[in-house]
């Protein structure tokens, strides 16, 4: 798991490594019934909080959060945490534009085109779960943060519910797929080289 102590007697796949996954699905969940009921129900006391989430607050999130993860990796000089943080970012970056220019004409809902899907949902909810990885005991805090950013997409006009659910799912899929294969293979190397070393 990212940031975390491993051992040599680890396993590959143990229960506590899924713990930011059940977060993450929790808050996918949650961005769901928040973006399906947005358009319907919307406070006006919420549209400003909306707006600032759907554009500066999703800057810093993803700003900060990133800056945080490379920071912290580099203090305990992880390099290969750095390395999956950077990779997760730069993957979520090729499939969103790549969606948005395979089928750009996919409208919004305030005009335009290149709506699907939603790139602010997929990157804050993958930065979400590779949050909860490090910093485990603040999983509500950055999937809330996501979830929040998800959810003004939806609210400030600038994507319809299906964009940021299909952004959330690829944003939680990609983040997990990807930290697994990085984690799973660094177990391995390590088990490997215990093996080697008797």
């Amino acid at each position: 798991m990212l940031g975390q102590p491993h051992t040599d007697s680890d396993k590959l796949n143990s229960p506590s490594d899924y713990i930011p996954l059940y977060y993450g699905i929790i808050a996918f969940c949650v961005t769901i019934i928040l973006a399906a009921v947005a358009r319907t129900y919307r406070p006006p006391m919420l549209d400003g909080f909306a707006h600032f989430m759907s554009d500066q607050g999703n800057t810093y999130f993803l700003w900060g959060g990133y800056i945080l993860l490379i920071v912290a990796a580099a203090i305990k000089s992880k390099w290969r945490d750095i390395v999956l943080a950077l990779t997760v970012l730069a993957v979520i970056t090729l499939i969103v534009q790549g969606f948005k220019h395979t089928i750009g004409f996919v409208p919004r809902p305030g005009g335009g085109t290149e709506g699907f899907p939603s790139g602010h949902a997929a990157s804050a909810i993958a930065l979400g779960y590779l949050l909860s990885c490090r910093f485990r005991k603040f999983s509500v805090i950055a999937y809330g943060i996501a979830v929040a950013i998800a959810w003004s997409r939806v609210d400030a006009g600038a994507h319809y519910f299906y964009q940021v659910a299909c952004g959330s799912a690829m944003g939680l899929l990609t983040s997990f797929v990807i930290e697994r294969k990085f984690n799973c293979t660094r177990s391995a190397h390590r088990i490997q080289g215990s093996v080697g070393s008797d």
